[in-house]
This record gives C-alpha cells, sequence and structure tokens, in this order.
C-alpha cells in the first residue's frame, strides 16, 4: 500500500524554503499544506511555491497571527491538520517549518514513514509542569508577546482583552490536573491514529486545551502531553550546542558534516537560494541514482 503523506509548514520568514519543499515533496507525491503567519504579507510565499511549478501546494486562508512560545503556534498547526484532512484521508503527517531542510531522499523518507510509529520527540518532564504548565502566561498577543516590537504596535486589541477574561475565569477554576506532563520538540510526524486522538482532544477536552492555552511554550507539550507517549525518534535535527542557539546553517559544507541521529529533517537553514537549490537537485539525483 502506497502511504498518503500531508506536510504541514508553519512558514514565518523563508520563502525560498517554501520553493524548494515544493520541489522535494513533489518527488515523494507528498501533499503541502502552508500556514503563512498572519502577521506578514503571504505573497512572496504563494509565488516561490508557484515558482517551483510542481507539486500539490495548499494555503491556508484563514491563518493566524502566530507568537513566540504562544498557544497561536497550536493553533495554527490544528488548522493545517484540519485543512489537511478535509482534502483527504492521509496516513502520515508531518509538522514541519519553512526553514526545515531535508536530509534524506523523498524514496527514503516515504519508506521510513511505512512503519507504524510516530517520529517525535517527547518525554515525561514533571519539573517543567510548575514552570511552564501550572502557571498562568498569555503570549498571543502584540501587546503581550515575548519579543520586542515598537511600543506603538503593543495596542491591547479586543481579541486581547477576551483572551485575558478567559485567563482570569481558568484562574478561578485552576488548571486541570495531569498525570504526568509530556515534553518536547513541536516538530514531529505523527500517525492518522495520533492526529485523531489529538483532534478528539481538542474538540472535547475544553479544561485541557483551555490550560495549555494559558501555559508557557504549548506547542512543546499540548499534543505531547495528549499522546501521553515517551519517545525519543526526533522528525527534525536541531543543534543547540553553540554558544547562541540554536545554531543557523548557512552553507552545504556546515549541513555535510553533521550528524543528525536518524532525524529526517534539519532547522534551522540560511542558505543562500543557489546552494538551497543545489542541495534539493543533490537530493533528487540521489533518488533516482541506480
Amino acid at each position: 500500500m502506497t502511504l498518503k503523506v500531508a506536510a504541514l509548514v508553519l512558514s514565518y520568514r523563508y520563502p525560498a524554503g517554501i520553493a524548494a519543499l515544493a520541489r522535494y515533496f513533489a518527488a515523494g507525491d507528498v501533499d503541502m499544506f502552508i500556514h503563512v503567519d498572519k502577521k506578514i504579507d503571504d505573497a512572496p510565499f504563494r509565488q516561490a511555491a508557484g515558482s517551483a511549478g510542481v507539486g500539490n501546494n495548499v494555503f491556508l486562508q484563514d491563518r493566524v497571527e502566530m507568537f513566540w512560545r504562544g498557544f497561536t503556534m497550536i493553533e495554527a498547526s490544528i488548522r493545517l491538520v484540519l485543512l489537511a484532512k478535509s482534502s483527504r484521508r492521509y496516513d502520515r503527517y508531518l509538522i514541519i517549518s519553512d526553514d526545515s531542510l531535508p536530509l534524506v531522499t523523498p524514496a527514503d523518507l516515504c519508506e521510513r514513514l511505512q512503519f507504524e510509529s510516530d517520529y517525535l520527540a517527547a518525554v515525561p518532564a514533571p519539573g517543567l509542569a510548575s514552570e511552564r504548565y501550572d502557571r498562568f502566561f498569555m503570549f498571543d498577543s502584540r501587546a503581550t508577546q515575548v519579543r520586542w516590537i515598537p511600543v506603538v504596535d503593543r495596542e491591547v486589541t479586543l481579541d486581547t482583552s477576551r483572551r485575558l477574561t478567559r485567563l482570569d475565569a481558568l484562574r478561578e477554576r485552576g488548571k486541570k490536573p495531569l498525570d504526568t506532563y509530556y515534553s518536547g520538540s513541536q516538530w514531529m510526524g505523527l500517525t492518522s491514529a495520533a492526529v485523531d486522538l489529538i483532534l478528539e482532544s481538542w474538540a472535547k477536552d475544553d479544561w485541557l486545551r483551555e490550560s495549555f492555552e494559558f501555559s508557557e511554550v504549548p506547542d512543546e507539550s499540548y499534543f505531547h502531553t495528549i499522546l501521553s507517549r515517551a519517545i525519543w525518534q526526533p522528525l527534525t535535527y536541531v543543534d543547540w550546542s553553540t554558544p547562541l542557539p540554536p545554531r543557523i546553517f548557512k552553507t552545504i559544507e556546515e549541513i555535510s558534516s553533521v550528524n543528525p541521529k536518524g532525524a529526517m529533517f534539519l532547522r534551522k537553514v540560511d542558505l543562500s537560494a543557489m546552494e538551497l537549490d543545489l542541495w534539493i537537485r543533490m537530493l533528487l539525483e540521489k533518488s533516482v541514482s541506480p
């Protein structure tokens, strides 16, 4: 049986990455669904996907303003999952970013996804629960985000006020108690069964969803806690060893020297257009070599 795979791409800065991924996924008959942060113009990303001239590349219309360390990262991911599921039935779902670079050929990717397992980095992290889950955070607005922006752009909108009202109500009620808090990478490859579990919890467990909405970095814990599995089989490799992590890879030579430890994608990359094109061509040519 040939697996049907959906690549769900969270995009915010790297149109060239979308063009490269479009060519790569088309070679493996993988459909790509793209969310571009609502804070920016999505036209360059659409043009980049179109310039590839291949693949089934679908852009999410109902976009989210995404904020680092906030729940909006989860909201965008859920919308991509629902968009993909409305298109057709998929056996596997890859959640990656626009600055993710494939490390294996399309054929190798599809072959490894044949196994009925999730590519997920998740571990029980009870100590982090007291820091990230039990306390109350809300980074999902221009007024409350972590990263610096000009003060004049930090207006408190009606949406922000409504979120804070819900935060206050949750504080009165308290967070939903957890048997175990799991934490790991937000970039993952999931089976359809895992995705169904996540969507069922999203739709039915308002208390859990809202408890994570007002936590810190829920994109590194919400899906993981729903699945409640201790797995260390990462989809994506990130180098945290540099003085100012994570490392940003800017040349093919740097990428070629990496030991990805079984991961099939690498981030964060910022290659020139020429080197990015060369890397993808190398993978595609390797895929058809005898």
